[in-house]
């Protein structure tokens, strides 16, 4: 190392700093963070293989591994203690993680004009000569990641100490479970920026071996420590197809087309067999008959499924003549029950459905659907007018509602609407009174003669209604 590095100048001034005192505010200090310990313990029980991946966003690593922060901030420790650093069994907790490193720092030293290492982030870890550090996790976790700075000029670095010369670093990360290796990764962290390295396995792992492959001595810190024992796997892959029609005529497109559920969203199809592509479908034409197999392989990220669906092309469908409507169009029907589109309606026109034939037809046929009140009762078209039961119906006067009929329905004297209390509009089919709700006599009606007046024992007679309230 540079004799002008700033871990070395001060290094040699710890004479200022008793050890007995360092050690109290090493542990005072790793009380203060305990409550910081925090980490991912969903689904760790959780069988499937997650999927192998590096990260340098922390919140898609936060999002996809579903880590939270297993150190916490970092305290300022300043320098660790000489009996840390010379038994490598002795290491410093915070939180859910414990750190060990030869002679190295945890944030800066106020008294001798710096806090921090770094303006970029506080409370560092900061290692003299090469940057090697180990990090024991509690819990076996299927990722880890860390804040991490490699400054890319003295402006990196704070005020009050010497700048050190400056080196690109290359990291290697080895992720081992009991002292067994599990997996490996190397990093280069842009310069001058605060960095996040987040690295995903498939095997859990409860230690990790950071390693300064360049060996120059100079200066990288790091940070914040997260963590997650959730393996995080995409639900199971399940995938089938069908063809499209399953039976079909010989020179009739036919699509096969996957069903997929599960996976992480994200599916690559490969189609082979009777049909081959890499699309969503596989379209094919089939010139003779037979039974064809078509065969698919589905991957979402590490999951792989496969299987396969068939359609039987028969030489003895036969187009029959049939037709049938189907929405706004004219479909033909085979012998086998397959459509094929014969005609769409256009935009005034509607299909019509007799028997077994179908036929677009105009609207502008029908009394029904011609925009026109044709028995003049205040009512136009299927279904604003009773005597229309379809757009194609063309008798818009028959049948006739109750309530315009000319017959005196419930037999309460009163005919069609709107002499008769019952009826709502001409186009209500119920003449009889709805139930009235009242409290007093004038709610149910008003009192008075009704029908005409006849001669009877030569006197006029006139039938009188009263109305009385009774709920």
């Amino acid at each position: 190392m540079e004799l002008n590095s700033p871990k070395a100048a001060v290094r040699s001034a710890t004479f200022f700093r008793p050890s007995a005192v360092i050690t109290f505010i090493t542990i005072s200090a790793l009380v203060l963070v305990s409550f910081f310990m925090v980490i991912n313990t969903a689904n760790a029980a959780n069988s499937c293989t997650p999927e192998r991946k590096v990260f340098t966003n922390k919140q898609q690593f936060i999002s996809e591994t579903r880590a939270t922060s297993a150190s916490g901030p970092l305290p300022r420790l300043g320098w660790i203690t000489p009996e840390f650093q010379a038994n490598p069994n002795l290491k410093i907790r915070v939180g859910s993680v414990r750190f060990s490193a030869n002679s190295w720092w945890m944030g800066g030293d106020c008294r001798w004009d710096w806090c921090d290492w770094t303006p970029l982030m506080p409370n560092e870890i900061a290692i003299d000569y090469e940057e090697d550090l180990n990090i024991d996790l509690d819990q076996p976790s299927y990722a880890v990641g860390f804040d991490f700075v490699e400054p890319a000029n003295y402006d990196h670095y704070t005020s009050g100490h010497p700048k050190p010369t400056y080196i690109d670093t290359t990291f290697s990360v080895i992720l081992l479970m009991n002292g067994q290796y599990v997996d490996s990764f190397t990093y280069n962290s842009p310069d001058g920026v605060l960095a996040f390295n987040g690295f995903r396995t498939s095997s859990p792992f409860n230690r990790v071996e950071i390693r300064d492959l360049s060996r120059g001595g100079d200066d990288e810190f790091f940070g914040e420590v997260y963590a997650s024992t959730d393996p995080n796997c995409a639900p199971d892959l399940v995938v089938s197809c069908f063809a499209d029609p399953s039976f079909a005529n010989v020179n009739q497109q036919v699509i096969f087309k996957p069903i997929i559920t599960g996976g992480t969203g994200t599916n690559t199809l490969n189609w082979s067999g009777a049909c081959s592509g890499i699309g969503q479908n596989c379209p094919r034409f089939f010139n003779s008959p037979g039974n064809y197999t078509t065969f698919l392989t589905v991957t979402s990220g590490n999951q792989t499924e496969q299987t396969s669906c068939s359609v039987n092309i028969n030489q003895s469908c036969t187009f029959t003549g049939n037709k049938v409507c189907q929405g706004d169009a004219v479909y033909n029907v085979d012998s086998c029950g397959n459509k094929t589109l014969d005609q769409t309606c256009s935009q005034n026109q509607i299909c019509q459905q007799n028997g077994n034939s179908a036929t677009c037809v105009n609207q502008a046929q029908f009394q029904c659907s011609d925009g026109i009140d044709n028995d003049n009762d205040g009512a136009t078209d299927f279904p604003s007018d009773f005597s229309c039961s379809s757009a194609t119906d063309n008798d818009e006067m028959f049948p006739k509602a109750q309530c315009q009929d000319g017959l005196d329905n419930d037999n309460d004297g009163m005919v069609d609407y709107p002499q008769d209390i019952g009826c709502t509009s001409k186009q209500d089919n119920n003449e009889f009174n709805a139930v009235i709700t009242c409290s007093q006599n004038s709610q149910c009606g008003t009192n008075g003669y009704t029908g005409s007046p006849v001669c009877q024992n030569g006197n006029v007679w006139q039938n009188f209604t009263t109305y009385t309230c009774q709920n």
